[in-house]
């Protein structure tokens, strides 16, 4: 049980499910959940995050999870103003997956990929989404230095260095 706790904090319930092998009633049973759970997140953005503002870039936020908890957490964080949109993969409602939500975007703007930049931590999910649909793309990984031979970034504030 500590280990799926663990897991619910790095990816979507559906992920967890997913690699666990929960059953229908255990999905309704979370969703039930939500519901009634008390959602207050004491949560702050990366102290780099405030760079990355400063580069008055247009910015979409493509986010994966429950709805509720996911809107919870952007409000939270107070940057939903900084998006010109925030779209939420939760897979308990909509199929698709980023990939899907990136291709509505490319489509409802008619930009072509090579006009964006996906910028996110899970090489599961967003960067696989935009190696699929050959849009640039750069892995924050924290831990590890920048490497842009291998589109990795520790920082957001080494977007700049990137565009």
């Amino acid at each position: 049980m500590d280990i799926i706790k663990d897991d619910l904090w790095k990816y979507t319930f559906h992920e967890v499910a997913e690699k666990y092998g929960f059953n229908d009633g255990m999905r309704r049973h979370y969703q039930e959940r939500l519901k009634t759970l008390p959602l207050d997140f004491d949560i702050e953005v990366y102290e780099d995050y405030h760079d990355l503002r400063l580069m008055e870039l247009p910015m979409y936020l493509v986010t994966s999870g429950t709805t509720s908890v996911q809107e919870r957490k952007i409000d939270a964080l107070e940057i939903r103003d900084d998006f010109i949109e925030v779209h939420i993969d939760d897979r308990n409602l909509y199929p698709g997956g980023k990939k899907r939500i990136f291709t509505d975007l490319i489509n409802e703007n008619r930009w072509s990929p090579d006009q964006l930049l996906v910028v996110g931590d899970n090489i599961l999910s967003e960067i696989k989404a935009a190696r699929e649909l050959s849009i640039p793309w750069l892995q924050i990984d924290r831990s590890m230095p920048m490497d842009l031979t291998n589109n990795r970034i520790q920082s957001l504030t080494e977007i700049a260095g990137f565009i």
